[in-house]
């Protein structure tokens, strides 16, 4: 064998290796039970938000936020999302629950974090909902 085609074939067997370690990083997602995350909603959330659309408490309504560009709520006292460009998804709801400073940076008051991975997954599945 040539050193050409010992190169060829370890190349085909990465490429063989990381197309077969998509399928198994995907199924290791955590699927999220919207009625699950409505008990998440009301034991860690509701305190500070409401479900119900034009109306905030001492954070901004959840009514509509998946999908919506962050910031757009009308709750106009919340400086943490001021400026930002980017829409709330799978993604930026969970690294913000995770760690909201962190996402952020300065700014933001949201006073907890969520570490459980699958609270937040159902939390995100109920906002789907909303």
């Amino acid at each position: 064998m040539t050193n050409s085609t010992i190169l060829k074939a370890m190349g085909l067997c990465l490429l063989a290796a990381v197309a077969g370690a998509a399928p198994a990083a995907a199924s290791q997602e955590i699927a999220g039970d919207a009625r699950k995350g409505a008990a998440v909603f009301k034991a860690k959330c509701g305190f500070c938000h409401a479900i119900k659309a034009d109306t905030h408490k001492m954070g901004p309504s959840m009514a509509g936020i998946y999908g919506m560009k962050a910031g757009t709520t009308g709750f106009e006292r919340y400086l943490g999302l001021r400026d930002v460009d980017f829409v709330w998804d799978n993604e930026t709801l969970d690294g913000f629950l995770k760690d909201p400073r962190e996402f952020l940076g300065r700014g933001t008051t949201m006073p907890t974090e969520m570490r459980s991975a699958r609270d937040r997954a159902h939390l995100i599945a109920y906002l789907k909902t909303l």
